[in-house]
């Protein structure tokens, strides 16, 4: 017994291969064809000076770095055996200064008191600060600080300073530009239609001639 492959198949497969047939007729047609006499390159005529050379114009990319974040000084005053803020937080890179307000007036006596800021395991360490002396110090690692008194540290206690990264909403900056142009250039798009054709006709052909063989059917 013998069973025809359907027609619509066939002339289904047909039309597909006049299709591909004239995408590729127009894509040639256009990749070649000859421009208007308006666009022609005009023609210099032959002189006895020496013709100069062409101006050539490179653009180099414009590279913006970063802003570097913004620092600040944060202070802490010392009152009465007391660290003031006892706890505080920075970025990276902020500076602190330590200022003495440290006296007890009892009467006609003032009681001027000193004092000497030092981190644990020897982190920093201010000389001895009278009244009104202030000492600095700038955090360039993140982490958690702890200092007190070395005068007294049984009357201040211990102090805390928590160094944290600088948010990503700090840091600003620009993509690198290389003035690029981004125009596709028409033989561009036709080299990538005719690809695409040919590898359709691969197919086809590949397609037909496998259903040739399984039209009839013993």
């Amino acid at each position: 017994m013998i069973r025809i492959r359907p027609l619509y198949k066939k002339i289904g497969f047909g039309v597909l291969l006049v299709v591909m047939l004239i995408a590729v007729a127009v894509t040639f047609t256009n990749n070649y064809t000859v421009k208007p006499e308006s666009q022609q390159p005009s023609v210099i005529e032959p002189s006895d000076t020496a013709p100069s050379k062409p101006e050539v114009i490179v653009e180099e990319p414009i590279v913006l770095q970063p802003e570097e974040p913004q620092t600040e000084t944060h202070t802490i005053e010392i009152i009465n055996y007391n660290f003031v803020p006892e706890e505080l937080t920075i970025n990276v890179g902020d500076t602190v200064t330590w200022v003495n307000k440290d006296t007890l007036t009892v009467g006609e006596n003032t009681d001027y008191r000193v004092h000497v800021v030092a981190g644990h395991y020897g982190k920093f360490r201010s000389p001895r600060l009278l009244v009104g002396d202030t000492y600095s110090y700038t955090f360039a690692e993140a982490g958690t600080y702890t200092y007190t008194d070395a005068v007294s540290p049984s009357n201040t206690g211990i102090a805390k300073i928590i160094v944290k990264e600088p948010g990503l909403e700090g840091i600003t900056g620009n993509l690198i530009g290389f003035g690029l142009n981004t125009e596709i250039n028409e033989a561009v798009i036709g080299r990538i239609l005719l690809a695409v054709m040919a590898l359709g006709l691969i197919i086809g052909s590949y397609l037909a001639f496998h259903d040739r063989k399984a039209m009839f059917v013993l």
